[in-house]
């Protein structure tokens, strides 16, 4: 008797014993499909909840991290007077990490990546 073979497995059951396992067979998959909705539900989700704390993360990242580069430059500017690793920008350190944070805007807009939230964002890009 082959296992794929239903007809064979059905034969030696009763009307109300092959019911009940149909109707059992059928509750189970009905529950089945719920439990798969649900885990796509949740995974998808999940998802967006990551991307969203992705764009959170660059959203702050873009507007801290000039301004880390601006006080560690200005902090440089004045050590680099007298003593300092980067003494060999003498008084321009500041204006080379200014300059520094221009050239990385202009490369952005001259790559303009396509982020979808951003151009609705900014209808000039």
């Amino acid at each position: 008797m082959a296992e794929d073979d239903w007809i064979a497995r059905a034969s030696d059951k009763s009307p109300s014993g092959a019911t009940k396992q149909g109707i059992s067979a059928l509750i189970l998959a009905f529950f089945g499909i719920v439990i798969s909705l649900g885990e796509s539900f949740a995974d998808g989700l999940a998802k967006v909840l990551g991307v969203l704390s992705d764009f959170r993360d660059l959203v702050a990242t873009f507007f801290t991290s000039p301004e880390v580069i601006l006080t560690q430059t200005a902090q440089y500017s004045a050590d680099s007077l007298t003593v300092g690793d980067w003494a060999f920008f003498g008084p321009g350190t500041w204006a080379v990490g200014v300059a520094s944070i221009a050239l990385g805007f202009w490369v952005w807009t001259l790559l303009d990546p396509k982020i979808p939230f951003i151009d609705k964002l900014l209808p000039w890009r």
